[in-house]
């Protein structure tokens, strides 16, 4: 019974009263649905991470099962950088170590490695080393691996192109002390400081820097570039007819390639195709240490050439103005070319034929005049499809369901970001894989038009 002095003040619970299944409901709730809701998004971050395929190359398989391994089974937070440790790369050596591709992959992936854009310019010491994100410093300079490649005498193109590169950073830096001692024409200021420092380089490393040439030649046989880089070194000098043959000598060779080397030349096949050198997430995070083609200092490229252009309009040399243009051309419809190379050929045939409107105003006709302002009109296709792709670019993120978006956000913080670290990397290649369609569609045409224009006649071939 209940007292007549606690009518209508509800029922009290003493300590032994049991508490009913309604009232524990909310607990369980609070208890297993987050738990169930990390299952279900652990179980999804499974699904969406198949293992990598099986190559049928031993070092193609190692290199899936270790990035693979480290790219989802890391717990760090944040930047994942996409490299190796260099203990797992030396482990290798003693079975690849006459392999060219693997002294690449240690160029390009090894964690602890400074790339060679931040290795100090006399090539004797790396800048402080960086660690970003718990990464381990940067304590070895990347270039040790090429110049290793070289000394057991299995360097490729790609290999003694980058070391060529590397090397006439150093060169110049050395040679600047000798240079700024000089008297300067400083009106003319471009034109003779690149001259006279090609003079001293030639001076201290002459003979070094045609050793490495002569080797480039020798296992690039087939290759255009070595050609295009022994006339940038005689327009240096000033030599521009030398410079000029050497263009035109590259342009007769088959094959023009920026040789970016493994594995990004078998990563630009493999987009190009629509298929996968190892899997789509390893491709993706293989593509995030593309450093761009090794033919990459546009500027002094565009410097250097531009000053054999001046000659051949100076001279009205209708050839050597066609060997220019080919050049150019060919670069930009190399099978790995990049954006940045395609923008450089944009520019440089654009530049071209307003040179020659420019300065041939009263010997052209009219008929070509209107052929060489058709070449700047196709020239502004390229950079038009160029903007429409880096306007496009990365909107996977965007684009991608809410839901979707919201479940890896929370399932990155819970697991340690495995799915996020996959889309990252999957998107990536996305985007790579984005830019070949436009590079090997619209634009490839555009500039495969461009070459169809003879400067020996200054029209369009048929």
């Amino acid at each position: 019974m209940v007292d007549s002095a606690t009518a209508g003040q509800g029922v009290k619970r003493t300590v032994h009263q049991p508490i009913t299944r309604a009232e524990r409901l909310p607990g369980f709730a609070l208890v297993l649905l987050p738990g169930l809701a990390w299952l279900v998004m652990a179980i999804y971050a499974w699904a969406t991470c198949p293992p990598p395929s099986n190559t049928g190359d031993p070092l193609l398989d190692k290199l899936a099962v270790a990035l693979t391994n480290r790219l989802l089974g890391s717990k760090q937070t944040g930047w994942l950088e996409p490299a190796l440790p260099n203990e797992v790369f030396s482990a290798w050596e003693s079975e690849y170590a006459d392999d060219p591709r693997f002294w690449m992959l240690r160029y390009h992936l090894t964690n602890e490695a400074q790339p060679a854009y931040r290795i100090e310019a006399d090539g004797l010491s790396l800048k402080e080393p960086e660690s970003e994100y718990g990464a381990p410093k940067q304590t070895i300079s990347s270039i040790e691996f090429l110049k290793a490649a070289r000394r057991r005498k299995v360097a490729d193109s790609a290999v003694l192109l980058r070391l060529l590169r590397y090397y006439e950073s150093v060169w110049w830096h050395n040679a600047r002390p000798h240079v700024d001692a000089m008297s300067i024409d400083w009106d003319s200021y471009d034109k003779s400081y690149a001259q006279m420092a090609r003079t001293v380089i030639d001076e201290m490393y002459g003979a070094e820097q045609q050793t490495l040439l002569d080797e480039l030649f020798t296992v690039s046989l087939d290759q255009a570039l070595p050609y295009y880089y022994a006339g940038l070194y005689e327009t240096q000098r000033g030599n521009h007819a030398q410079a000029l043959d050497c263009i035109a000598a590259g342009n007769r060779v088959a094959s023009c390639s920026a040789l970016t080397g493994f594995p990004y030349d078998e990563l630009f096949t493999n987009a190009r195709n629509g298929s996968f050198l190892i899997d789509k997430t390893v491709d993706g995070a293989m593509w995030l240490s593309y450093e761009g083609a090794p033919i990459s200092d546009w500027l002094q490229l565009r410097n250097d050439f531009e000053r054999a252009a001046e000659s051949a309009v100076e001279n009205e040399d209708l050839k050597a103005l066609d060997n220019l243009h080919e050049f150019y051309c060919r670069l930009g419809l190399a099978e790995d070319a990049d954006i940045i190379q395609v923008l450089f050929t944009r520019g440089q045939v654009g530049s071209l034929s307003k040179d020659v409107l420019n300065n041939w105003p009263g010997t052209l006709t009219e008929s070509q005049k209107a052929a060489l302002s058709e070449l700047e009109v196709k020239c502004n296709q390229i950079t038009f499809a160029v903007s429409q792709y880096l306007g496009s670019s990365g909107q996977s993120l965007i684009n991608m369901p809410k839901w979707q978006r919201a479940l890896w956000t929370v399932e990155g913080r819970l697991t340690g970001s495995r799915s996020t670290t996959v889309w990252m990397f999957e998107d990536w290649y996305e985007d790579r894989l984005a830019e070949q369609k436009v590079l090997t569609g619209p634009i490839k045409q555009v500039i495969a038009e461009l070459a169809r224009f003879d400067y020996t006649t200054l029209s369009w071939e048929e």
